[in-house]
């Protein structure tokens, strides 16, 4: 953490052009992506994060801390052609559906299965319907 708090102040103080700033974006886009420890477990999970740090919590804890008292140019720092398109993406209605409808439907193994069983189950329904249709449309 010394490191980086080192690695920011001295961008801070000595680097004028926002671009220039490095560190001090990847830390605000860490700081940005990282809400909770299960946004750590998964980053984790996909080798993004390697933590040798004790708890998924502390990871979280440590970029809180990171960016106290810091000031970070959302607009045209080296990370603001990702920050705008992230926020284009985040903020589309069917981005923002798919999200929410994933979080609250899909969120389970059981429930995907229950789904994929009523969907099976309609579809056989709808083929035994047109079956005795057809039957019943050839003996007349």
């Amino acid at each position: 953490m010394t490191v980086f708090l080192n690695l920011i102040a001295y961008e801070q103080c000595h680097l004028r052009q926002y671009w220039e700033m490095c560190i001090t974006d990847y830390v605000s886009f860490m700081f940005n992506l990282l809400n909770s420890a299960s946004d750590v477990k998964h980053l984790k999970k996909a080798g993004i994060i390697v933590s040798q740090i004790g708890s998924d919590a502390e990871v979280v804890d440590l970029f809180n801390r990171l960016l106290k008292k810091v000031v970070v140019n959302w607009t045209d720092g080296s990370l603001s052609n990702l920050y705008m398109e992230l926020s284009i993406y985040c903020n589309h209605k069917r981005h923002r559906w798919l999200a929410s409808w994933r979080n609250d439907y899909f969120n389970k193994p059981w429930v995907i299965i229950s789904i994929i069983a009523v969907i099976l189950l309609l579809f056989l329904t709808a083929l035994q319907t047109a079956c005795i249709i057809l039957y019943y449309k050839s003996q007349q």
